[in-house]
């Protein structure tokens, strides 16, 4: 293409580029024949099956230049055998080429040659829909597929038809035609794809490696579901092939949960498909699978393929099992315990001793053999010679040590230092008696254990304490925690600073827990003495523990001990309120850790720990123990961290991170109002909560619990009452919708307490005249529930009488309005929690139901242990359980919650006939090229100011083919209010700058070029756009927004045009008449 009036600067010097580069893809046979002219020569069959070959492992640009050879290829005359090469040759491209050329080439090829019938059109439709990014666009083609999988099951088309679709799906850009993919294959026959083996475990688990398609599948058909449904395919999929395939794909890294979800399709196993010839693949995959850092998803998934292996593994091979029973070694020692029962199945006891020879100590096998039968127990005893084991065994069957033995020992071994102890043999005689004297063993054992005391004699030195050897360490501080009341405050001051150091150097192992929970005990137990030592540790340990909720579940629960002080209500607060935004990858976390076998230890219960770290603070905070000091710094705490919370971006947007944490905030605050309402801090309470209502921003989440609050003092005041029922003006005044909140809290006072309805209702009266249509909705709905509950009341009294006829008048029968009257009128929060009814269940669970919060954001769903209730203030002790109901009015956030497309969750139901054949199709800008032979469109907007309409024309001057947009700057293109609506259209059409001074000499010299300039003006010699025909190089003239063209360029002009109008307004914008002016252009040139 020609510079368009070169003798002007274009922005972007690169049009060749702009113009070849991105339409450089397009299938018309008649665009590749310039390219057809260097076509190799091809003839015969031999030499068409060498040029197949020859593109594969070509690079993408080579396969492209060769597109119109493989259409010339379609129009020749060749066998069968190469028909069928071909066409498995374009499959082959279809599903595993990156560019787009060439897919389209392939999918035309296909069609054109092999499937021409309207039949097959599923296939084409779906797999050409697929080229989309976004999902309305393809969702109503998506009901397809079941007539896709309808031919492949009639053999109509081959498998590879299907599984290209399928491939496309699961590699989608779009997340949830991807979820569609995954879940597709599991409503398919498996009948279809059994023999597939390497699309199975290579294409369709290995892109299961990854979080997003769990969470996503969770919403839809739920995770369990679909695991049930994989694990069915599995087992149908059985074969020696498949199971060393599925095993090979574990050899690399998978993420834990996948991983953890995978374990769990694999199938119970009948027939034998392992010998001793895969044990180096088993030690591969049982090596890599044990490299899981999670203990309790590790032990889960470790069982899961043991279970698997031991059943698919054939135990008469020549090893006689030893081969597997070698596994045992990568095990840790609990682990070691599961597994090791699975044994027995298909082991004789009798046989486990010769199996394992001398290497009991190392796989684990002293816990399965210890709980042996006593004669086969005994005759292993005495056929073992390693005297260790023998200890070990015997060990194992006596019962543990009396607690006044373990106490002596203890004492013992932490302060008794070596050269003190006078008689060694009868210091190990004290430790060591209580095991010696129930075991009748050989005195070689006790020998034994003198020596191995004598060669370890530091372990029981207090010299040796602060070891670098880190379980000694542990062992240490694990023995300190039991007699800290012995220990004087400078031992715990010492004690707390080497803690530190023991949790910096095991920071990334898995003895960092441990660590955290003995300096948590230490930090706690020396408060009192050492309170700013004390303190220092524990706020490093929140630090720790905001970042791990394992350290922050450990310091919750140890604190339930003790009486709080003063100085921890920031730290209770910030326990209080614990957790961040539960992401979708933790979702998916939390979700495997639901479904793994739980630990006893509740520190890997992952999926609950910001949770139980909540109910443990508030457990504590509300202990009947704590003092109004306490209570009244933590006041003090909550209502600075709700002013620092409201001072975030994101504090009204629904479900984020400062929503949520000012939700946990209020509530808590509604319990400490309930605990006190005379605290030194009550003003603040009462104006903290009325910025909240006049915040129009807020969620009801917050709204509630801070109207409870205001309908708490008005409880315990009468005075405040008194000021409360004259505050509906001042709401009025600032914010209308605030009245609402003003009513709801009057009626939950009035709820209980109907004395003051008289006053109530003449104040509210006014507000059912008002033009806001929450208000006036709300106040109807007030007073229906007023007359619902203290009816009697209201007509005794002579000045509510007329209270009966306004609330059962009803000159709206439906409507919008009538609704939201009656979801007031029946809501749940009104009718079943009273005003005094707070507990710990429906402050904390009920409430936030109500409002819509997610499931993570709900504590207390299960009453607490009676001694956790006992200890708590009196008005929590009582725990009202009762059925969840759910809000029309309040559970705004409900919608939040959710992402998934509805017909995601309808896929076994969906129907061939769900969809129209008239189906939604972005434009491909490649397919639709043109010929401008000799017709040019210069746009001139160098006259308009306004940003987003200059934007805005951009964008539809790139749409329809316009040579060149003329503007006044040419900086404005980095404008992001004309980015915002150009949608990178400057990047694809020729910029020019024209200065409003310069476009008289503009417009004349555009003249001599050929150019016909056409004004977009009224005039009284202006012809109607549809009747003009425009010259074949038209510049198009663009007037200011308010003025028009100016009299000295309309002078300039060859015609002013004009668009006919029926309406009464004069007169179109800009942007809108341009965009006429253009499509009309196009239309009569290129169309």
């Amino acid at each position: 293409m020609e510079h368009v009036l070169p003798s002007y600067k274009f922005v972007d010097d690169t049009e060749e580029l702009r113009e070849v580069s991105p339409r450089k893809e397009g299938l018309v046979l008649c665009e590749c024949t310039p390219s057809l002219k260097n076509m190799p020569d091809i003839k015969s069959d031999e030499q068409r099956f060498c040029f197949l070959k020859s593109l594969r492992g070509q690079s993408k640009k080579a396969i492209e230049d060769a597109c119109p050879t493989l259409i010339s290829l379609s129009t020749q005359n060749y066998d069968a055998p190469f028909k069928t090469a071909f066409e498995e040759f374009l499959l082959e491209f279809l599903s595993s080429s990156d560019s787009r050329l060439v897919r389209k080439t392939c999918l035309h090829l296909l069609r054109s040659i092999f499937y021409p019938l309207s039949e097959f059109e599923s296939f084409f439709s779906l797999f050409s829909t697929l080229e989309e990014s976004q999902y309305h666009v393809i969702e109503p083609i998506l009901p397809k597929l079941n007539n896709l999988v309808e031919l492949v099951k009639e053999k109509h088309l081959a498998w590879d038809y299907l599984k290209a679709v399928l491939k496309k799906m699961i590699s989608h850009t779009n997340g949830w035609i991807r979820c569609f993919g995954f879940q597709s294959l599991t409503n398919v026959p498996v009948d279809v794809f059994r023999s597939d083996i390497n699309f199975v475990v290579f294409d369709y688990y290995k892109s299961l490696n990854s979080y997003d398609p769990f969470w996503r599948l969770d919403e839809t058909v739920g995770v369990v579901s679909y695991i049930g449904k994989l694990r069915n395919i599995n087992k149908q999929c059985l074969s020696e092939s498949f199971v060393k395939s599925l095993l090979s794909l574990f050899e690399s890294r998978f993420s834990p949960s996948p991983l953890l979800f995978l374990s769990q399709t694999l199938p119970d196993v009948n027939d034998k498909y392992l010998t001793d010839d895969d044990m180096p693949l088993i030690r591969r995959v049982i090596s890599e699978i044990c490299c899981l850092q999670y203990p309790n998803l590790k032990n889960e998934v470790v069982f899961n393929f043991i279970k698997f292996l031991f059943a698919a593994f054939d135990w008469e091979g020549p090893s006689s099992g030893k081969g597997i029973i070698s596994l045992f070694t990568f095990f840790p020692l609990p682990l070691r315990v599961n597994v090791c029962g699975l044994v027995v199945k298909y082991v004789n006891p009798r046989d486990l001793i010769a199996l394992f020879d001398g290497k009991i100590l190392h796989n684990g096998l002293l816990e399965l053999l210890s709980c042996l039968p006593t004669s086969d127990f005994n005759e292993f005893m005495f056929s073992c010679d390693d005297i260790n084991v023998k200890l070990m065994m015997a060990f194992r069957r006596h019962d543990f040590l009396e607690e006044d033995v373990v106490k002596q020992l203890f004492i013992e071994r932490l302060f008794v230092a070596v050269e003190k102890v006078v008689n060694e043999e009868e210091y190990i005689n004290l430790c060591l008696g209580p095991i010696l004297s129930r075991l009748d063993v050989t005195t070689d054992i006790h020998e034994m254990l003198i020596s191995n005391l004598e060669d370890n004699r530091s372990n029981i030195s207090r010299r040796d304490v602060f070891s670098t050897e880190t379980e000694k360490a542990i062992l240490f501080l694990e023995d300190c925690s039991r007699i800290l009341k012995k220990v004087d405050s400078e031992t715990k001051s010492l004690l707390l600073e080497r803690c530190e150091v023991l949790a910096k150097e095991t920071q990334k192992s898995s003895n960092f827990p441990i660590v955290c929970k003995y300096w948590i005990i230490i930090a706690l137990s020396a408060l009192q003495e050492v309170e700013k030592t004390s303190m220092n540790s524990l706020e490093k340990i929140m630090e720790i523990g905001l970042k791990n909720p394992q350290v922050a579940f450990m310091l919750s629960r140890e604190v339930r001990s003790s009486r709080l002080p003063d100085c921890m209500a920031n730290m209770m607060m910030r326990l209080a309120i614990y957790g961040d935004v539960v992401k979708k990858d933790d979702l998916v976390f939390h979700l495997a850790n639901a479904t793994a076998k739980r630990s006893d230890d509740l520190i890997y219960h992952f999926d609950k720990l910001s949770t139980m770290v909540r109910e443990n603070a508030i457990l504590s905070i509300f202990n009947q123990d704590n003092t109004e000091s306490f209570y009244s710094a933590l006041t003090k705490e909550v209502i600075e961290e709700i002013v620092e919370v409201d001072k975030t971006k994101s504090r009204s947007f629904g479900l984020s991170l400062g929503h949520r944490l000012k939700t946990r905030l209020v509530l808590l605050l509604l319990l400490l109002v309930k605990q006190n309402s005379n605290n030194p801090h009550k003003e603040r309470i009462i104006s903290l909560c009325i910025n909240t209502i006049l915040d129009g921003s807020q969620q009801f989440s917050i709204k509630l619990p801070v109207e409870w609050i205001l309908t708490t003092y008005c409880m315990e005041s009468e005075e405040f009452l008194e000021e409360w029922l004259q505050k509906d003006v001042y709401f009025g005044e600032k914010r209308i919708g605030s009245v609402v909140s003003w009513m709801f809290v009057l009626l939950r006072y009035l709820k209980d307490r109907p004395q003051r309805i008289y006053d109530a209702v003449f104040r509210m009266l006014r507000w059912i005249t008002v033009t806001n249509f929450s208000v006036k909705c709300a106040t109807i709905a007030v007073l229906k529930l007023l007359f619902k509950w203290h009816s009697k009341e209201m007509m005794e009294d002579p000045r509510l009488e007329f209270v009966k006829d306004l609330v059962t008048f009803n000159p709206e029968i439906g409507g919008n309005s009538q609704e939201v009257v009656n979801n007031i009128v029946k809501d749940p929060f009104f009718n079943d929690i009273n005003s005094d009814q707070l507990d710990l269940h429906v402050v904390f669970y009920q409430l936030p139901f109500l409002c819509g919060m997610p499931r993570d954001e709900l504590i207390f769903e299960i009453r607490p242990g009676p001694e956790a209730l006992k200890v708590l203030v009196d008005f929590l002790k009582e725990f009202r359980e009762g059925p969840l109901k759910e809000s029309d009015v309040f559970s705004t956030l409900v919608k939040n919650k959710f992402s998934a497309p509805e017909m995601l969750s309808m896929i076994p139901e969906m129907k061939c006939n769900d969809f129209t054949e008239d189906f939604q199709q972005k434009i491909d800008p490649n397919e639709n090229k043109f010929e401008r032979n000799g017709k040019e469109l210069v746009v001139v907007a160098s006259l308009i100011n306004k940003t987003a309409n200059l934007g805005g024309l951009c964008r539809t001057c790139e749409v329809f083919g316009v040579s060149a947009l003329v503007l006044s700057n040419e900086n404005i293109i980095s404008d992001q209010n004309f980015k915002a609506l150009s949608m990178s259209a400057e990047k694809w059409i020729p910029i020019i700058e024209v200065k409003p001074d310069e476009l008289l000499e503009f417009l004349e010299s555009s003249k001599l070029q050929g150019y016909k300039v056409v004004a977009a003006e009224q005039t009284s010699a202006s012809i109607p756009l549809h009747e003009f025909e425009f010259p074949d190089k038209t510049l198009i003239l663009l007037g200011e927004e308010k003025r028009g063209v100016p009299p000295e360029l309309i002078r300039s002009v060859d015609q002013t045009v004009e668009i006919e109008q029926f309406g009464q307004t004069r007169s179109l914008n800009v942007h809108v008449s341009a965009s006429l002016f253009i499509y009309q252009f196009a239309s009569q040139k290129y169309c």
